[in-house]
């Protein structure tokens, strides 16, 4: 990987970060840790691992994301607004309205969601 392609990666990471602080402060309340934690790994693998494709979400052959870490969410959430990979609202920044009535994530068709209690957990696919 060149030092350039490193440069892009980290800076997708940062993107991430900075919608998932986004997407919880819009609501007032959440983990934070979990899922900032998570935005070096989810920046690498939707940045040069994994295939998708924004103009087809749905594509028989795209990769999913299993996560199992189920407060990473609003990370997950920022990174698939910053790809396009869901539509988002007019304006500069892609925002994710987490847990609101104008949520799009309610009736995502990309993501399959069900983590349970925090001893319980289960896998998540995007």
């Amino acid at each position: 990987m060149t030092q350039e392609q490193v440069k892009k990666l980290q800076e997708f990471a940062l993107e991430i970060r900075i919608g998932t602080v986004e997407c919880i402060k819009s609501r007032g309340f959440g983990h934070i840790g979990g899922s900032l934690s998570v935005a070096d790994l989810l920046a690498v693998l939707y940045g040069s691992v994994m295939n998708v494709d924004p103009a087809d979400p749905k594509k028989a052959d795209r990769d999913k994301l299993v996560c199992s870490k189920g407060h990473a969410g609003p990370a997950v959430y920022s990174t698939l607004a910053l790809k396009a990979v869901h539509p988002q609202p007019a304006g500069n920044r892609p925002s994710v309205p987490l847990r609101q009535k104008e949520d799009p994530w309610r009736r995502h068709d990309n993501r399959f969601f069900g983590t349970g209690h925090i001893n319980g957990s289960r896998a998540c696919a995007w």
